[in-house]
């Protein structure tokens, strides 16, 4: 009989520990899991920021800086993809040559990429997206009797279309200052209805968004985009906006409808505003979507030196 009681005892023993064993290793393996998701997200938000795009460069010595006259040389351009988008459809030109110092030929709105369908974003964070490289011959004539040296000043113009999206949560309250409305146990505050954002991974961004109370239910959205790049914007076109799941009503200050041309002299921040009908009494958070593509051109500036 006291042998049995031990046994029971041994048995149940054991039941404990193992069941203490496999509830440890299941929240070990849930925690992973929660980490992994976590840390796959702030990948994905650090992923997507800054203000990064196509890149120029030339190729070492591909033409070197000094050149002799009355000899051929390549030009071997490097084109980088450093947003977190792809390119699909790009142009590239050679420009400011005196042809009478310097023959280059079928150099203007040359197609880009030419060896696959796009130029893909970079897709892990500190990585370079897509690259592809183009050549062109350089022929270097004869300077004019007398004439020791020429500098002749070029530019290499890369012109591409962009898409980029931003997706951030923000603070729906419409009744912002008034005390007639309940944010207690929303999650949210009047402080997270303003979004400063470091950019989407794309030359152009939007950098600041406001969610105000309007007239009545209605919900205004205030969104800044901006050319945080080193190249020119031009039209700019929204593709979509919801707020949750439902539409928003959009139109640019200043622009037509849902587009809006940058004037390159003036204006480098251009403002969207999106209404919507707000029929909550609570403040709530929600996911502001915005798709929108434009039209970009970045440059490279360089000078050539001719000698006899």
């Amino acid at each position: 009989m006291a042998k049995n009681k031990i046994n029971y005892r041994k048995k149940y023993f054991v039941t404990v520990i193992t069941s203490i064993l496999l509830i440890t290793i299941l929240i070990f393996l849930s925690s992973c899991s929660s980490s992994g998701s976590e840390s796959n997200a702030y990948i994905e938000q650090q992923h997507k920021t800054g203000f990064q795009g196509l890149e120029i460069s030339l190729e070492d010595n591909r033409p070197p800086d000094g050149v002799l006259s009355g000899r051929n040389y390549d030009m071997s351009i490097r084109l980088v993809n450093k947003g977190a988008f792809d390119i699909s459809d790009g142009k590239l030109s050679i420009l400011g040559f005196d042809e009478r110092y310097v023959g280059i030929y079928h150099a203007v709105d040359v197609n880009f990429p030419t060896d696959s369908n796009f130029l893909r974003g970079n897709e892990i964070m500190g990585f370079d997206g897509d690259q592809t490289m183009l050549s062109f011959d350089l022929f270097i004539n004869e300077l004019e009797e007398g004439k020791e040296t020429e500098h002749q000043s070029y530019f290499v113009t890369a012109s591409y279309n962009y898409y980029a999206e931003l997706s951030e949560t923000i603070c729906i309250n419409p009744g912002a200052g008034d005390i007639s409305y309940d944010v207690h146990g929303s999650g949210c505050s009047d402080a997270d209805s303003y979004l400063r954002i470091k950019g989407q991974g794309s030359p152009i961004s939007v950098t600041e968004v406001e969610a105000i109370p309007s007239s009545g239910s209605e919900i205004e959205l205030r969104i800044t985009f901006e050319n945080g790049g080193n190249g020119e914007a031009e039209k700019l076109t929204l593709v979509k906006a919801n707020l949750g799941h439902e539409s928003l009503n959009c139109e640019f200050r200043k622009g037509e409808g849902n587009s809006i041309e940058f004037d390159s002299d003036y204006d480098q921040e251009v403002e969207l505003v999106c209404r919507k009908i707000v029929e909550s009494s609570v403040a709530y958070p929600t996911t502001l979507f915005l798709e929108f593509t434009y039209d970009y051109t970045t440059f490279l500036e360089k000078r050539l030196t001719i000698e006899n």
